[in-house]
């Protein structure tokens, strides 16, 4: 089977499934509500493309180029917190992709 065809495949299997969404925990929740009503507006006219590490419990944020910058700026900050990650102006911060799809 050639690659063409193992695309047109996978593509058309692709079409077929119906994804169910993912369950949030607590803390993707509240700073996912965060972001979509406070910051949303005020990052993505200068940030797009920035990586923003969100710590909910305060509302801090820290926005760098880089995922790790982002990080370490929010650790620096609160060391014993957890933080949500976000892309701004993408629908998810990182993405895995499979060139050649896998046959099962």
């Amino acid at each position: 089977m050639s690659v063409q065809q193992r695309r047109q495949q996978s593509t058309a299997s692709t079409k077929k499934s119906v994804r169910k969404p993912l369950k949030m925990s607590p803390l993707a929740r509240k700073a996912t509500r965060l972001y979509e009503t406070k910051l949303k507006t005020l990052l993505e006219p200068c940030c797009i493309g920035k990586f923003a590490a969100i710590e909910p419990d305060s509302g801090d944020y820290f926005v760098a180029e880089r995922m790790s910058a982002a990080m370490h700026e929010a650790r620096l900050k609160h060391p014993d917190k957890k933080f949500f990650l976000v892309r701004i102006g993408f629908k998810a911060a990182v993405t895995f992709k499979n060139p050649i799809p896998l046959s099962l």
